[in-house]
């Protein structure tokens, strides 16, 4: 199983930040590596999806 972890710390409101990762279908738009997104049901813990990146068959994913 393959886990990615990222922490960056900024002055930017949680809720902005929030905004942009709910919106699956645009993190192509801020990573050149992502060629598409599909996610199963609400961004909430729990659901589940694939991604597409540049050097990998999709990939499944759920979040936590």
């Amino acid at each position: 199983m393959y886990t990615f972890e990222e922490t960056l710390t900024g002055n930017v409101k949680a809720a902005d930040v929030w905004k942009l990762y709910e919106d699956v279908n645009r993190w192509p738009d801020w990573n050149e590596a992502i060629n598409g997104i599909e996610l199963d049901g609400p961004f909430e813990s729990g659901s589940t999806g694939s991604i597409q990146v540049l050097i990998a068959p999709p990939l499944g994913f759920r979040l936590d």
